[in-house]
């Protein structure tokens, strides 16, 4: 089948989906806007617009000659650990959108940037910890295990990818670094428009998400289904019923929401992508499951407290002026950069 051909089966089944299931479509998408005024924007804003800083700069050069011996083992250059760093603790799309700053700016190659995006993506401390730890499960041992997991599975698919790889030397005598005040408008500006892009993912697949409740399916093959398409609302659902090895499992494979959120910050090849989120998800899983035999988390650690769960509405308005107040100086400024340019 065509690509035209798929995209517009798409398109018509995300329409018979609000068309047969109002209700259930129009709870989901204002559960995903909510969520995202509530967690997605405060836990993931700074960071998406500290990547395009950071790609905008350099690293000075003591750290960068330190940084040097440790990503050597990653044949990758000395300006890629800020990116591994924050892809590792910082969040799902940080690290895809950092590994897209480096490639734009000339520090890696795009054979760098692809062997990064099978390693680079995780969940974060946040939504490990807090979210996933805390706040679903009512254990902050059980949210630290999950990250160490995922961390120790993601560092070892890109060791394992740098096998036979050569360090590449890219020079930056062909790139120019921008001044702090470009560095900053440009960082505020990209990380508004990813931020809306995000948001609109989270509200889209969480509308799926609630008419998934209707299928006459097992309920454990339900919450798998919930998981593959959206992370948050799957780990919600494995919290009170699922062992914490596959939550890790969860957590790491990260939802086709998230991947649909990186693929519209960075191109990849989509298959091979997803074939290393199962991988990754496989060994977090494994990981987990040993960390447990030595670590174990007591059993009354699992209990969901969905009172924690309720979210204040009354930020959602004043969260989605400020958005979309950004979204128009960012085009203020695209129309005054044209005008000056002319």
């Amino acid at each position: 089948m065509k690509k035209g051909s798929v995209t517009f089966l798409l398109g018509i089944s995300a329409f018979l989906c609000a068309f047969l299931f109002p209700e259930q479509f129009l709870k989901g998408v204002k559960n995903g806007l909510m969520l995202s005024a509530n967690t997605v924007v405060p836990s993931l804003f700074v960071f998406m617009c500290a990547s395009s800083i950071i790609g905008n700069g350099s690293m000075p050069r003591p750290l960068k000659k330190a940084a040097g011996i440790f990503m050597k083992a990653f044949s990758l250059p000395a300006e890629a650990l800020p990116t591994i760093f924050l892809g590792l603790f910082a969040g799902y799309p940080t690290g895809a959108k950092m590994t897209e700053e480096l490639m734009k700016s000339g520090r890696i190659s795009e054979n760098q940037k692809q062997r990064m995006l099978r390693f680079c993506i995780s969940p974060g401390m946040g939504f490990s910890i807090n979210a996933v730890g805390i706040m679903m499960l009512n254990s902050k041992k059980s949210g630290i295990i999950i990250l160490i997991s995922v961390c120790i599975s993601s560092l070892l698919i890109g060791l394992f990818s740098a096998i036979g790889e050569r360090t590449e030397n890219n020079s930056l005598s062909e790139t120019r670094t921008k001044s702090p005040d470009e560095a900053l408008v440009d960082g505020v500006s990209s990380g508004t428009v990813s931020m809306l892009i995000i948001c609109g993912f989270v509200a889209l697949f969480s509308g799926m998400g609630e008419i998934i409740n209707l299928i006459p399916i097992d309920g454990k093959a339900k919450i798998l289904l919930h998981s593959f398409l959206e992370v948050t609302g799957g780990c919600e659902k494995a919290a009170s019923t699922m062992p914490l090895p596959m939550i890790s499992g969860i957590c790491a494979f990260g939802g086709i929401c998230v991947h649909m959120q990186i693929f519209s910050i960075t191109e990849t090849k989509k298959l091979k992508f997803l074939l290393f989120r199962f991988i990754h998800a496989a060994l977090s899983t494994l990981i987990c499951f040993v960390i447990l035999n030595y670590f174990p988390v007591e059993a009354d650690a699992v209990s969901i407290q969905t009172e924690r769960f309720v979210m204040n509405s009354f930020s959602l308005p004043a969260s989605l002026s400020l958005m979309f107040l950004a979204s128009l100086i960012i085009l203020d400024l695209g129309q005054n950069r044209t005008i000056q340019s002319a």
